[in-house]
């Protein structure tokens, strides 16, 4: 007895479909179109900016914008921030975060696919308050936030809130009000 097919939820990288027998199907299932439907009832695309936290997140924001522009009808600008190293001489992992896009007086959605410590994407709500957006949220797949600090940073930060998919168990109520959690169970039911 083996395994007759695989249903994986937003893969970190595609790649990983490989690590299965070519005769196993595995389903990489995308809950993008969910949470753009979410974020376009909820917020609304007017004067909408869709942000990638960095290079490795471009293709992923510009999914999720082109499911609010199918559902609104509207062109809904995009930007991203560049993760360009620092000068030599600074420690491994810095990086000088360059926005590459207007944000001015919009409201943005920073898109990645995961949060663990929280760093990238309170970094970027930062730079886009700085460079003058009106309000901020963020959505990723997976919330994993990997300690209790990360969920207080992201109450106290700007943000208006996180919408994260259920793809990750959090007790209920151990939630701060600003992480807001979507359902995939209908994505994976009809799978």
């Amino acid at each position: 007895m083996g395994v007759s097919s695989v249903i994986c939820m937003d893969l970190h990288n595609d790649s990983l479909r490989g690590f299965w027998d070519n005769g196993v199907p595995v389903d990489h299932l995308q809950p993008v179109p969910v949470a753009a439907a979410w974020f376009y009832e909820e917020v609304g695309v007017e004067d909408l900016c869709v942000v990638a936290p960095h290079e490795g997140q471009v293709a992923r924001a510009s999914d999720f914008r082109k499911r609010l522009q199918k559902l609104s009808g509207v062109d809904v600008p995009m930007a991203f921030v560049s993760k360009s190293r620092s000068h030599h001489g600074t420690r491994e992992g810095e990086y000088e975060p360059i926005l590459v896009g207007e944000v001015k007086g919009k409201t943005v959605i920073i898109v990645d696919d995961i949060i663990s410590s929280g760093n990238t994407m309170l970094k970027v709500n930062e730079l886009l308050h700085d460079a003058g957006c009106s309000k901020s949220y963020g959505y990723a797949t997976h919330g994993l936030f990997s300690s209790p600090t990360v969920l207080k940073e992201f109450s106290e930060s700007s943000m208006e809130y996180v919408l994260v998919t259920n793809t990750v168990y959090h007790k209920k109520g151990s939630l701060p009000e600003k992480v807001k959690q979507l359902s995939v169970a209908p994505l994976v039911a009809e799978a």
